[in-house]
């Protein structure tokens, strides 16, 4: 499961059915492109890094482990699928 913008767990449609149908790797990925962007603060860092430390509380109560990568999505996505086979995003 990508968690791209909405980090949490409660009411997340795509993680409960991803939980219902097997294995699951949750993904946040700090996107260079986003983070470089002219109109980005720090403060929006922080914020997803506070929020990261909540979604990754939420995630254990459930047996899960957040994954987060610095090289963006499609790297990310790339370099896991050298090791196991992703059936669904």
């Amino acid at each position: 499961v990508w968690f791209k913008r909405d980090l949490r767990t409660h009411d997340h449609a795509p993680l409960a059915e991803a939980c219902r149908s097997g294995l699951v790797l949750p993904i946040y990925c700090w996107e260079p492109s986003v983070w470089g962007a002219d109109d980005y603060a720090k403060q929006h860092q922080q914020f997803i890094a506070e929020s990261l430390m909540d979604l990754k509380v939420a995630l254990k109560r459930l047996g899960l482990s957040l994954l987060e990568s610095q090289v963006g999505i499609v790297q990310t996505l790339s370099e896991i699928e050298k090791q196991v086979t992703i059936a669904r995003l």
